[in-house]
């Protein structure tokens, strides 16, 4: 009879084993699956940001030729960008068209709302691509 308890509760621990195993490799597995797919959008970020940042430096001075391009382009990174982090979570969407407060500045550009806009955005996904594991 002793023996069968004992069998029994050697039984008992080798399942306890195996399911702390199968914890740890299902905790390491979701883990590494959660930063791929954060670096990954980590890549996709840091793309937008390098546009916006194109787009900053192309801002055209008053007088200069190019101010339609120039904002439809800004307008339309504006919104790539909301559709890409929208698709990564609600957080990275809010945090993006944050708008803050911004002091009125005057700036050497046409269309200086939307250049401050575009600046706002870009300090915005700076922050986005810091805590990737909050937005991200």
């Amino acid at each position: 009879m002793i023996d069968k308890w004992m069998l029994l509760i050697e039984l008992l621990v080798l399942v306890l084993i195996a399911y702390e195993v199968w914890a740890t490799v299902s905790e390491r597995r979701a883990t590494a699956k959660r930063k791929k797919t954060v670096d990954e959008r980590i890549v996709a970020v840091r793309q937008a940001l390098s546009k916006g940042m194109i787009l900053k430096q192309g801002a055209v001075v008053p007088g200069g030729t190019g101010v339609s391009e120039w904002v439809v382009s800004v307008k339309q990174w504006m919104e790539d960008t909301r559709v890409l982090l929208r698709s990564y979570s609600e957080q990275a969407d809010l945090a993006f068209v944050y708008s803050g407060m911004i002091f009125p500045l005057t700036y050497n550009v046409c269309e200086s709302e939307l250049f401050v806009a575009l600046m706002a955005k870009l300090d915005n996904l700076q922050r986005i691509m810091e805590k990737p594991d909050v937005y991200l």
